[in-house]
């Protein structure tokens, strides 16, 4: 059993991770419309954009960026940062703002493990139901910043076998959406795109691209640890 204080440094984790992943949809700002129980958007024609595959330096992971675009993995085989340019993932760090045609791309793990501790049983995470209903049952550990705006979750198809549950995420100046789905033995994935306003439509359909050649193939343990910084 986890002592007192790993079990709340597994908590702590758990946060930091969603806020890690959340963090370009959120910044200083506050919620300017309400998304719940809206029909999620259609994705629009986009152009073809080739994928390189991308490892992690521990070799847990793997998962596929457009060719060209900037990146860095912000927790070693735990988070991951993908940009359409420098520039927007710079304003991404400073800010988390984005500009129009600017896509930010994070991408979580998170061991089951994590959910099991004492102080997040209590919050009875789904983790057998579908991933539309495991998503919603994560929702209050969603709450990360005040400005943000969830829709209710609804499971959509990435392709490739995949299905994933999916949220929009609405903050002023900003829009996005949440995907998450199983990417390895007790290990859930997290995706999140953030772009400005009216221009999700144009990236969804690379934000799914992505989603769905995300794979985790290292320890939960592993990613356990790296998590709690050791």
């Amino acid at each position: 059993m986890l002592a007192n204080h790993s079990r709340s440094k597994a908590a702590a984790a758990a946060f930091v991770l969603l806020a890690l992943t959340l963090a370009g949809c959120a910044g200083q700002l506050t919620p300017t419309r309400e998304t719940e129980g809206q029909a999620p958007d259609q994705p629009s024609e986009a152009p073809a954009i080739d994928l390189q595959e991308a490892e992690s330096v521990t070799e847990m992971f793997t998962l596929m960026v457009p060719e060209g675009w900037s990146q860095e993995e912000v927790v070693p085989g735990a988070a991951f940062v993908m940009a359409s340019s420098e520039a927007a993932l710079d304003r991404y760090r400073a800010t988390g703002g984005a500009e129009e045609g600017d896509l930010v791309v994070n991408v979580g793990f998170l061991p089951y493990r994590l959910l099991e501790t004492n102080e997040l049983r209590a919050l009875d995470f789904q983790v057998d139901a579908s991933p539309d209903v495991f998503l919603q049952s994560l929702m209050p550990m969603f709450l990360v910043d005040p400005g943000l705006t969830f829709s209710q979750a609804d499971l959509v198809s990435l392709g490739n076998d995949r299905e994933a549950g999916r949220m929009t995420v609405s903050a002023e100046g900003q829009e996005g959406i949440v995907l998450m789905f199983p990417a390895g033995d007790r290990v859930i994935a997290f995706v999140s795109a953030v772009t400005s306003p009216g221009g999700m439509a144009q990236f969804e359909d690379i934000t799914y691209s992505i989603a769905s050649g995300v794979t985790f193939g290292g320890d939960s343990d592993a990613l356990f640890g790296a998590l709690l910084g050791g």
